[in-house]
């Protein structure tokens, strides 16, 4: 499997047209957890590989809450790591790529209302808004010791490989985007 490229306005693998079509089943990495319920992931790898889909969209968080992958800042559920892993290794085996959500806009599952949240428990947190997580450095730094897999150079080669197509840091507002992007990047 190589990696997603762009040409002009194609995607490729292998100098050949990449063409997505996919599906989204956020669930996975929470039913992963549970060894009764992994059956589903992969009947759903296999189902989409049979009808031709080549991405699925999933999520790579759960923040503070049943099954959370990260339980309080930079402190991680191994047991919910090996989900996310095997997740992985489904979509590989059945040639599906990965477009994984690392954050919810929302609060299902944690997402940046749980990061504001612990801010505000520690005392750092200059805002109670939502929105403080673009712009509350504390909450940044949270989110980029997240991005590492809580710690340094844990998850960066992780994520080097061709059965990501893309990870979703978030559904932000246009005008954020790219600041937001560098500051959490860099």
């Amino acid at each position: 499997m190589g990696f997603v490229m762009r040409n002009e306005t194609q995607f490729v693998v292998d100098g050949k047209p990449f063409y997505v079509n996919g599906w989204n089943s956020y669930w996975m990495m929470d039913h992963s957890v549970d060894f009764s319920s992994r059956f589903k992931v992969r009947e759903m790898m296999k189902i989409g590989a049979k009808m031709g889909l080549t991405v699925c969209r999933t999520w790579a968080f759960n923040d503070g809450h049943y099954n959370a992958l990260q339980i309080s800042p930079g402190q991680f559920d191994e047991q919910v790591f090996q989900a996310l892993d095997y997740v992985i290794a489904e979509a590989k085996q059945n040639g599906i790529r990965l477009l994984l959500s690392l954050v919810n806009n929302l609060q299902p599952y944690g997402g940046k209302s749980m990061y504001v949240k612990w801010a505000w428990q520690d005392g750092v947190g200059v805002s109670p808004s939502n929105d403080s997580f673009f712009y509350d450095p504390s909450i940044r730094s949270y989110f980029k010791n997240y991005i590492k897999g809580g710690e340094p150079n844990k998850g960066g080669k992780a994520l080097q490989t061709p059965i990501f197509l893309y990870l979703q840091d978030l559904n932000l507002r246009p005008y954020l985007r790219k600041q937001v992007l560098v500051s959490l990047t860099s």
